[in-house]
């Protein structure tokens, strides 16, 4: 199973404005992964998004297989072992966002469309997805989530059905989650959220898909959005995942489709108010995540098209293929880091079981 979601590095206040590219590291030597004991859940499943705020204190969500369809997965990682935790049944859980230890949300979709989970320390609560206006027939699912230290958070995704798929996002302010709407061009059938990064109330970025053959970034200066420009050159883009550090470095991973519909790695990252596409190696792969390698560079997971784990590195110079902590089928869907550690996170799916290890 590979899920498009995302997460990146929790953030502390990062200032609105330009950001500096991508500083490009030392030499990057092979680095060895501890692949850690999956949780036993009785039946199989995947891990499709992870968030850490410490070493010893990490959360992974994800979807399992149950003989009415699907359920939901959500452990949590102490230091030395998964616990899973009961969730609210029938939900697809695709992205997670800490705060704090007891200040945890997760998003996905259900039957009925979004849903939205708080952990508060003792028990994830099941709270209202309001439900956006959307054309006829289609059901509304999120697919990424962000938080601040506040505990605000944002979330988006799309509607999806015959009808097309729409895009928008919805904030939650402390009390109650209020829908979006979304400037998406004129002419769009299809458009969606697939990653967010939530900085400050004046200081929001989305990113995704217009499935108009270009890659789609919204900021949000806490009163209107703008649409940033990205490279005209690259055709059918997806922006599946960000990655925003303590520092204001900012790049968006994905993937492009051929003629053909074989897809190709995709990395954007912004030097001053210019987003510039990066080399990246010629394979056939969809990249859905994005996140700090520890020193200085990013790694970027995903899936082959014939369904093994992919795992790039850009030192800010070079993107190279790295070798991946599993060869087993299903794919990576989360990089994650606690900020100011050295330790770097994978998480996804190796056979039947949800894949979670570490490096540093």
């Amino acid at each position: 199973m590979f899920t498009i979601r995302k997460r990146h590095v929790l953030l502390s206040a990062v200032a609105a404005g330009a950001v500096s590219a991508l500083t490009a590291s030392t030499a990057f030597a092979a680095v060895e992964w501890t692949v850690t004991e999956s949780p036993d859940i009785g039946t199989g499943y995947s891990f499709d998004a992870m968030d850490v705020l410490t070493d010893e204190d990490a959360w992974a969500v994800g979807t399992a297989a149950t003989n009415s369809g699907t359920g939901t997965v959500a452990a949590h990682w102490d230091g030395s072992a998964w616990t899973h935790t009961k969730t609210p049944e029938g939900w697809d859980l695709l992205d997670v966002s800490a705060a704090a230890n007891a200040d945890v949300w997760a998003v996905g979709r259900g039957a009925d469309g979004s849903v939205a989970a708080h952990w508060d320390g003792r028990a994830w609560q099941d709270m209202e997805s309001p439900k956006p206006e959307l054309p006829d027939g289609q059901v509304p699912g999120l697919y990424t989530v962000d938080m601040i230290a506040s505990g605000e958070a944002w979330a988006g995704g799309c509607g999806d059905g015959d009808s097309g798929s729409t895009a928008f996002a919805q904030q939650w302010d402390g009390d109650k989650w209020t829908v979006m709407e979304l400037p998406v061009p004129d002419g769009a059938d299809n458009s969606c959220v697939f990653s967010i990064d939530f900085v400050a109330e004046d200081n929001v970025r989305v990113y995704g898909t217009t499935w108009d053959k270009k890659a789609w970034i919204l900021h949000w200066n806490g009163h209107e959005w703008t649409t940033e420009k990205t490279p005209d050159d690259t055709e059918s883009v997806t922006l599946t995942d960000s990655y925003l550090n303590r520092t204001g470095e900012l790049c968006a991973s994905g993937y492009t489709l051929n003629e053909n519909l074989k897809p190709s790695p995709y990395l954007l990252c912004r030097d001053g108010e210019t987003w510039t596409e990066v080399k990246t190696p010629d394979m056939d792969a969809f990249i859905g995540a994005i996140g700090s390698d520890g020193d200085g560079g990013v790694y970027l997971a995903g899936r082959s098209f014939d369904d093994k784990p992919v795992l790039l590195h850009y030192d800010g110079d070079a993107v190279t293929e790295e070798t991946a902590p599993t060869s087993e089928g299903g794919g990576l869907t989360a990089v994650a880091s606690a900020p100011g550690s050295t330790r770097t996170w994978v998480a996804g799916t190796a056979g039947d079981k949800g894949l979670a290890a570490y490096t540093g």
